[in-house]
């Protein structure tokens, strides 16, 4: 096994500038903010998440803005649109790493990866339909046998019952305040973190000291669902996270906790180029 860095990154919804314009979806604007983050990171692999249009690009962008990788693109599920964008440094021959998209859940795919050894699954859960995501996600944690499974769950892994606990009643009652503010959409996201421990798996990403969304990423961003989610974050509970990335290791593989390094990155340029953060993960023999 050798030493190795990944990242997972959703890139769907635009950052900070692409808020002020009637479309998020436009990559021009923030095309240049997408390269330079990623290439700035250096990872050996990269899981681009709702890499939507990257099929239509013009010739030779790619190569342009990406100049140390090769790129393999796959679609969600059964439908034909792209959505995982998966970039290899061109330096790691075919023979040391392998990737296929597996059928998850309904019309939904994971990717997995092999890379020196270590098997990895980049997953994208619904955003939209609760019930949907529950079964993706009682799928993704019972039938994925890998080392690593990390991307965008669209969940929150959260005990509720801290939020009232050994505080004064003022902010008690202020903090269900800002429960009852969220949407119906947002507190159908929480998952106890239990349920990861049930069934094997330990939450890497310490979302206790996830930063802070910018303001625009987070007041702007998509519709009350996300607005109220930003609200609740910030002056409610600040603490943890409204995390909706997150990495898990398998309690039952080869490889030890040790060995990874997990880590949300944020930077200027990032929040420019996407609303999520990119997850980096740093493995160790």
């Amino acid at each position: 096994m050798k030493p190795f860095r990944l990242v997972s990154w959703n890139i769907g919804e635009g950052g900070q500038p692409s808020y002020l314009i009637k479309e998020s979806y436009i990559w021009t604007p923030r095309l240049t903010s997408i390269a330079n983050s990623i290439n700035f990171l250096k990872a050996d692999v990269v899981g681009v998440i709702d890499a939507f249009g990257w099929n239509k690009w013009p010739k030779g962008l790619f190569e342009e803005k990406f100049p140390e990788y090769r790129l393999s693109l796959y679609p969600l599920g059964d439908i034909e649109d792209i959505n995982y964008a998966i970039l290899v440094k061109k330096d790691i021959s075919p023979e040391e790493v392998s990737i296929k998209s597996v059928h998850l859940f309904r019309d939904r795919n994971v990717i997995e990866i092999s890379l020196y050894g270590v098997n990895i699954t980049v997953a994208y859960l619904d955003a939209n339909d609760a019930d949907k995501r529950r079964g993706e996600f009682s799928c993704l944690l019972s039938t994925i046998k890998q080392d690593i499974i990390f991307g965008d769950f669209n969940t929150i892994f959260f005990d509720t019952n801290i939020l009232f606990s050994s505080i004064p009643k003022f902010f008690q009652y202020w903090r269900t305040f800002g429960l009852w503010l969220c949407s119906k959409d947002v507190r159908e996201m929480f998952v106890h973190p239990k349920v990861l421990e049930a069934q094997g798996w330990i939450q890497m990403v310490n979302t206790s000291s996830f930063p802070l969304p910018h303001f625009w990423t987070g007041f702007l961003a998509k519709g009350i669902k996300y607005r109220t989610a930003w609200l609740w974050r910030n002056f409610f509970f600040p603490c943890p996270a409204l995390q909706l990335d997150h990495c898990l290791w398998n309690t039952l593989s080869k490889t030890r906790r040790e060995n990874f390094q997990v880590e949300i990155v944020s930077s200027t340029s990032i929040q420019k180029a996407s609303d999520h953060c990119p997850i980096v993960i740093d493995y160790t023999p």
